[in-house]
């Protein structure tokens, strides 16, 4: 089995699903949660971190969907990821806070800090919080979104430890970033505006997917040991491993630029030294700001973005496109079409979700969607 990337993950679909047998977002709720109380965790955490990976399917980012069972699962066994263990609050003042997520599940710990940041920018108008021992927080995009959902505007960085860096430097040939993700949300009177976005040229889980899907990757994402750009997915891992290229092609110093800001705001910035040692998995900082101590109150702000959204959608489509939609637009699209077609999984992710499950005493039961 290939290394797990450890960073969290934008909203990018993988676009593989042809042919692959399709699921109930139900059954795999339902393994979700036997598979994670196998490992000891409460039930409300495991059906917290469940929904989470299960909306991340249905909205379709699958490489941080419910194929992630398998990682959690691993990561338990290794005593890596403790469920249960508290999270806890290391310092605050009056519009900062530092979260210890206590190696528990990532979503857990990321849960947390955005009640948190809600409560404090209540009375300050703006707060930010980071994390210490955070582990996989999954989709990024859901804090931003889960605090856009309140009337608030949100942004969150995510970046990773050692382990997970897969991503080169501008120029460089080997790995020293992870997929660094960057989100915001703005609040609308629907979905929000929601930005999930990778700060490489794409995520390790997608290059994963595709290997398990039997496909090749976008030509200009990827690069073998040797530096040399590859689409194959096996040519990246190798051994010896290759690496992730930065955003943005021949203009990648603006992706390596943005990845360079995740880190420092998603670990420097909670005093995090550079290190082998394992101390956490994603470094997560989460901001908020009530809008409506600037513009008035937030049914202002909300309205505000719904004339921007409709100014810069009306607009003729150029060709070889249908439409023109707002971030995010396309995953809540998404969302809902599969809640009625089933989540697509390919027959490698099935086998390797049964067969970490019989190293917990679960016998996994999946049929695909009638």
């Amino acid at each position: 089995m290939p290394p797990c990337d450890l960073s969290a993950t934008p909203l990018e679909r993988t676009d593989v699903s042809d042919g692959m047998e399709r699921y109930t977002e139900e059954d795999l709720q339902r393994v979700g949660m036997e598979l994670l109380t196998a490992c000891g965790a409460p039930e409300e955490e495991a059906e917290l971190v469940v929904h989470h990976l299960v909306e991340a399917s249905l909205m379709g980012i699958d490489s941080h969907g419910v194929v992630r069972y398998v990682m959690y699962v691993e990561e338990c066994l290794q005593e890596r990821l403790r469920p249960g263990a508290p999270v806890t609050i290391e310092r605050e003042t009056p519009s900062l806070i530092v979260v210890d997520g206590g190696n528990n599940f990532g979503q857990v710990g990321a849960y947390r800090m955005a009640k948190e940041v809600e409560r404090k920018v209540a009375d300050t108008g703006i707060a930010f919080a980071v994390s210490r021992r955070c582990h996989h927080v999954g989709r990024l995009g859901a804090y931003p979104q889960k605090l856009a959902e309140a009337g608030l505007f949100a942004f969150a960085v995510a970046n990773s430890h050692a382990a997970g860096h897969f991503v080169v430097p501008w120029g460089g040939r080997e790995g020293r970033l992870a997929t660094n993700p960057l989100a915001w949300a703005a609040p609308t009177s629907g979905h929000p505006v929601l930005l999930d976005m990778s700060t490489s040229m794409m995520p390790e889980g997608k290059v994963r997917t595709a290997l398990h899907a039997g496909t090749q990757v976008q030509a200009g994402a990827i690069i073998d040991a040797r530096g040399e750009p590859t689409t194959d997915p096996a040519s990246f891992y190798g051994p010896p491993r290759g690496a992730i290229l930065p955003f943005g092609g021949d203009l990648g110093f603006r992706g390596f630029g943005l990845g360079l800001l995740v880190e420092v705001l998603g670990s420097t910035i909670a005093g995090e030294e550079l290190t082998e040692s394992f101390r956490y998995v994603n470094g997560l900082g989460l901001l908020a700001i009530d809008a409506a101590g600037l513009c008035g109150d937030k049914a202002r702000f909300s309205g505000l973005v719904d004339d921007l959204a409709s100014y810069v959608t009306d607009t003729p489509p150029a060709p070889g496109h249908d439409e023109v939609i707002m971030p995010g637009e396309r995953e809540f699209r998404l969302l809902h079409e599969r809640r009625q077609t089933g989540i697509p999984l390919a027959d490698e992710s099935i086998r390797q979700i049964i067969d970490v499950g019989e190293r917990v005493g679960v016998r996994v039961e999946l049929s695909p969607q009638a």
